[in-house]
């Protein structure tokens, strides 16, 4: 069970990075260029620490495994870096 859950998320995820790789490209390709808005960044990963967070620990209270929970964590671990090594270029 946790292997099919873990390959839909994996599918997701793979055909979700497939868009936006077409998406760049083709701004790319238009001459449009977007600026990566950190603060958003940074406000997701304060949103998903705390949230995998919790979700690992009703996980581990239901005896669910919660390692699901770890990719959510890691995730938003890195949007806060990101976001906060690069908040000062948001206001450039």
């Amino acid at each position: 069970m946790v292997i099919v859950i873990m390959a839909v998320i994996l599918a997701l995820t793979i055909a979700l990075g497939v868009v936006t790789l077409l998406s760049v490209k083709k701004r790319a390709r238009e001459g449009k260029t977007v600026q990566t808005n950190y603060s958003s960044l940074y406000t997701l990963g304060k949103i998903m620490v705390p949230f995998s967070i919790v979700m690992m620990a009703v996980m581990l209270v239901f005896q669910i495994p919660f390692y699901i929970g770890l990719p959510f964590s890691m995730i938003g671990v890195k949007y806060l870096v990101v976001g906060r090594i690069n908040i000062n270029k948001q206001k450039e």
